[in-house]
């Protein structure tokens, strides 16, 4: 019998914990915060062969606010396609920087997703880069 009274108590502290912790959190607000995030541009390699002389290559990215009741989209931007011979190299990245407000610190992060649209005299082709969490003052390398 002794045995089985040892249980109770211990279930109760279990329980207790279970409850304490949530309800600290909810006393607690998240802090509200701003992320900035850059985002550099530039071609892979020379694309100085005639091959790639009526190539163009579209850059579109987005931003998503996530949490873990939903994604919003807080940025999103369609580059102009451009002459991959166009594209800077990468120590002069054309880049862009964004800053996202009201951002709920240890709530919600960033995901960035972009698409390069590569267009060869119509023959047309997308490489996704995949969804990928961002903090603040990270960088985002897009290589084209």
């Amino acid at each position: 019998m002794r045995n089985h009274l040892i249980w109770i108590p211990a279930s109760m502290i279990i329980f207790a914990t279970a409850i304490i912790k949530p309800a600290s959190e909810m006393m607690r607000p998240a802090k509200v915060v701003n992320k900035t995030i850059s985002f550099d541009m530039f071609k892979a390699k020379s694309y100085k062969s005639g091959i790639y002389d009526y190539t163009t290559a579209q850059v579109f990215i987005v931003v998503e606010k996530v949490s873990n009741k939903k994604r919003t989209i807080v940025w999103q931007k369609a580059f102009d396609a451009q002459l991959l011979k166009q594209y800077p190299s990468v120590n002069q990245a054309k880049s862009e920087q964004i800053t996202v407000h009201g951002i709920l610190d240890n709530k919600e992060h960033l995901e960035v997703n972009y698409i390069l649209t590569y267009d060869t005299k119509g023959s047309m082709f997308q490489l996704q880069s995949g969804i990928f969490s961002v903090d603040a003052n990270d960088t985002v390398k897009i290589s084209i």
